[in-house]
């Protein structure tokens, strides 16, 4: 491209899916009709997306209280029995000693 005067230009790249995490630098060199050179670098990092796992947390404990009052109310009448057998010994201790 020959330019003459002062231009900007925009060039967009496309990184696959598939890329390595790491650093990368890309470098862009100019070279103008007059033989001079224009260079220019940068560098940026491809990263491995990170998932907010709270809502996962949120959802987990959510369903571990249901279960919790689940097996609450389904042991309500086994817990009644323990009382009333402790009840009963206690009972039958006091009676003994009388």
């Amino acid at each position: 491209m020959a330019v003459q005067t002062q231009a900007s230009f925009v060039r967009t790249f496309n990184i696959p899916k598939d890329a390595r995490h790491g650093k990368y630098k890309i470098n862009a060199k100019m070279r103008y009709g007059s033989g001079e050179e224009a260079t220019a670098n940068n560098s940026f990092e491809i990263t491995e997306k990170k998932t907010d796992n709270r809502i996962y947390y949120a959802i987990i404990g959510v369903i571990g209280l249901v279960i919790l009052v689940y097996l609450g109310f389904k042991s309500k009448p086994l817990i009644e029995r323990i009382r009333i057998r402790v009840e009963v010994s206690r009972i039958v201790r006091n009676r003994g000693l009388n």
